[in-house]
C-alpha cells in the first residue's frame, strides 16, 4: 500500500511508514516535473525499523501525518520496551520542496541515546523508466556535495541539463555520508526532540538558496491553499495547527498537527491517553484503532507487526 502528496508539479509516492524504497520498477519517489529526484529515503531507529502506529493523509492530498514507535530494544544490558518512545513523521509539498518534521517523544523513565539514521539516494529517473522502461543512453551523475547539514545530488541530462536535490536537515545531523544521514540525542525521560529535513528539487544552474523553516513553509502554504484569515497566523506561528477560526473566533485545530498535543497525550486507541502513566507501569503504547476527523482518511495498522512494505 503507497500514499501520495501533490502540489503543483511536484509529487511524492511512499509507503505508509512514510519510506521511498529504491526498487526498479516501482513508482515510489518524490518526483518534480517528471523526474524521480529522490528514489530512497529510509528511516532506521538504531538498526531496526520502527513500528507502524497509524497513517493519516489528508483528503486534498496535502499533508500526512504518520504515527511510529519502537520495537523492543537493548540500551546496553537494559531492555527497552517497545512502545517507550513515540516518532511522529509530518510531511508537506511546497513550491518544489518535501518539507518534513520528525518529533521523538521519549515517555521512559531513564534518558535514551538516540541514534536515527536516515538511507538516501536517487536515480533521477523519468516517469518512463520508473515504470519499467529501459533506456539505452542516460546522462551522468555529479559528484555529490557533502556539508555539515546535509548533501546535494546532481544529474547533468543528455540534454545538458542539470538537476539537483537538495537535503538539509535542522539541527545539524551529528554525521552526513554520502549516501544519507545519521541523527544521534539523548532524551531525557518524558521530554522530545525534533528534526526539519528539507528536499528540494531544482532543474536550472546552481544559485545560492534560501531555506525557510517547516512552520514559516507551512504557513506560507496554508495562506495560499486555504486563505487562512490573518488573524488566524499568531496562532500558527506559537505552533498551534489550525484549519481557520470556530464560531468564538479561536484557531480551529489541525488533527494532523497532534504532535503539539500536552506532553501526557499521544494518540491511543483513538482517543488522547495518559501515556506516560501508562509507560511508566510497562504498558506499551496500542495501534491506533480509529481517528476520524474531517478532511483525512486514516490507514488502521497494528502496532504489533514488524513487517516491512515495499
Amino acid at each position: 500500500r503507497t500514499e501520495v502528496l501533490k502540489h503543483g508539479e511536484t509529487f511524492a509516492v511512499f509507503d505508509r511508514y512514510g519510506d521511498l524504497h529504491q526498487v526498479l520498477p516501482g513508482p515510489q519517489g518524490l518526483y518534480h516535473e517528471g523526474t524521480r529526484f529522490l528514489s530512497r529515503f529510509e528511516l532506521s531507529l538504531g538498526a531496526q525499523r520502527p513500528m507502524l502506529l497509524s497513517t493519516m493523509v489528508k483528503e486534498d492530498n496535502a499533508l500526512v501525518r504518520i504515527d511510529l514507535t519502537n520495537p523492543d530494544l537493548m540500551d546496553g544490558q537494559r531492555p527497552v520496551p517497545r512502545g517507550t518512545l513515540h516518532l511522529c513523521r509530518t510531511r508537506f509539498l511546497w513550491q518544489g520542496t518535501c518539507h518534513e518534521r520528525i518529533r521523538v517523544r521519549n515517555y521512559g523513565e531513564r534518558k535514551f541515546p538516540l541514534v536515527l539514521t536516515i538511507a538516501m539516494e536517487t536515480d533521477f529517473a523519468d516517469l518512463f523508466e520508473a515504470r519499467g522502461r529501459q533506456r539505452l543512453r542516460r546522462g551522468r551523475r555529479l559528484n555529490t556535495i557533502r556539508s555539515k547539514t546535509g548533501l546535494v545530488l546532481g544529474y547533468k541530462g543528455l540534454d545538458a541539463t542539470i538537476r539537483r536535490t537538495y537535503i538539509r536537515c535542522s539541527p545539524v545531523p551529528k554525521r552526513v555520508m554520502p549516501d544519507g544521514l545519521k541523527i544521534e540525542a539523548t532524551i531525557p525521560p518524558y521530554a522530545d526532540m525534533t528534526w526539519e529535513i528539507s528536499i528540494s528539487c531544482e532543474i536550472k544552474q546552481r544559485r545560492s538558496r534560501v531555506f525557510l523553516s517547516y512552520d514559516r513553509t507551512q504557513l506560507d502554504a496554508d495562506r495560499a491553499l486555504h486563505r487562512i484569515p490573518r488573524a488566524h497566523d499568531a496562532g500558527r506561528i506559537a505552533g498551534v495547527g489550525g484549519l481557520g477560526i470556530d464560531h468564538l473566533g479561536r484557531p480551529k485545530r489541525d488533527p494532523l498537527e497532534l504532535g503539539d498535543l500536552p506532553v501526557d497525550h499521544v494518540p491511543v486507541d483513538g482517543f488522547e491517553g495518559r501515556a506516560r502513566h501508562d509507560l511508566a507501569a510497562g504498558k506499551p503504547l496500542q495501534p491506533v484503532r480509529s481517528m476520524p476527523f474531517e478532511g483525512s482518511r486514516v490507514e488502521e495498522t497494528e502496532g504489533a507487526q514488524a513487517s516491512s512494505d515495499g
